[in-house]
C-alpha cells in the first residue's frame, strides 16, 4: 500500500566570509524537509542554536506557549515572517522558541503554537532575516532553504 520513503533532511552550517560592504559576520544555514512544516521547524531549531547554542537540543518540556498567525505573499515570505516574529517574541518573553505546532499552513497563511523555554538574559545576537537572506525552493516533492543570518556586533 505505497509507503512513501522518508528522506532525512539535509543540513549544513558554515561561516561565510564577510561581504566587502558589510562588517557583520555571516552564518549560512542550509536545511531541507519533506514538508513546509518540517522545514519551518528545522529553521526554528537552527535559529535557536545560533541564539543560545545547546539551549534547546535536549528540550523535553516547554515553559511557554504562544499562539501565532502570520500571512505573507508566498512560503518564503511566511518563513521570513516566522523567523522575525520569533526573534521579537524571544526578547519579549525572555525565552527561546524552538518548535511550532502548525495547525494550518498554505502558501500564504500560517497558524500555529510556538513552544519555548525561559532563559535569563536571552540576547538576540542576530539581525532580522530579509528576503535577500532567504532562498526557499520546492523540488521533486521536497523543500530546501538557504538562510543567511547576520550576527550583531555588540
Amino acid at each position: 500500500m505505497g509507503n512513501k520513503a522518508i528522506t532525512k533532511p539535509s543540513f549544513k552550517k558554515r561561516r561565510l566570509h564577510q561581504h566587502r560592504k558589510s562588517k557583520l559576520p555571516l552564518l549560512q544555514i542550509e536545511i531541507g524537509g519533506n514538508t513546509l512544516q518540517h522545514l519551518f521547524n528545522r529553521a526554528l531549531e537552527e535559529m535557536a542554536q545560533i541564539i543560545k547554542p545547546g539551549a534547546c537540543s535536549a528540550a523535553c518540556h516547554s515553559d511557554c506557549i504562544v499562539n501565532l498567525e502570520l500571512t505573507a505573499n508566498n512560503p518564503e515570505g511566511l518563513l521570513i515572517s516566522l523567523l522575525n516574529e520569533v526573534l521579537k517574541i524571544n526578547t519579549l518573553y525572555n525565552s527561546i522558541f524552538y518548535y511550532i505546532n502548525i495547525k494550518e499552513i498554505n502558501s500564504n497563511r500560517l497558524v500555529g503554537q510556538l513552544f519555548g523555554i525561559w532563559y535569563d538574559n536571552v540576547a538576540t545576537r542576530i539581525q532580522p532575516v530579509t528576503s535577500k537572506d532567504c532562498n526557499l525552493i520546492a523540488k521533486n516533492g521536497e523543500w530546501k532553504c538557504t538562510l543567511i543570518f547576520h550576527r550583531k556586533i555588540n
